[in-house]
């Protein structure tokens, strides 16, 4: 809920980053038995606790850094929460939908 707060502030600074980096942690500490099959995650989360002191020198170049990582993060949180996402599937115009389910529902 804290990372969906982030993604419809309009104005969040870097002061307001410290209770979402703490979130993230938080996150990262969830499951330490699959670290090292997910190098991908490791670096978004520590990208995203790194965020509050990496908002301000990459907004100086102009680059939309917190957008993107706090979506991302967004995204493993759903994931991690056992939402599943829709991806279509081309099977001669069925129009069917395939769904892909998270590793957290596979592991319960």
């Amino acid at each position: 809920m804290l990372t969906g707060t982030f993604i419809i502030t309009p104005y969040a600074l870097t002061y307001d980053m410290g209770l979402f980096a703490a979130a993230v942690g938080l996150m990262a500490t969830r499951d330490k038995s699959t670290w090292p099959e997910q190098k991908e995650r490791i670096l978004i989360l520590t990208l995203a606790m790194l965020l509050p002191i990496l908002m301000i020198p990459v907004g100086t170049i102009g680059g939309p850094l917190a957008p993107i990582i706090v979506l991302t993060v967004f995204f493993i949180a759903l994931r991690d929460a056992g939402f599943t996402f829709a991806v279509p599937l081309w099977r001669g115009g069925s129009g069917k939908l395939a769904t892909a389910t998270s590793p957290a529902v596979a592991s319960d």
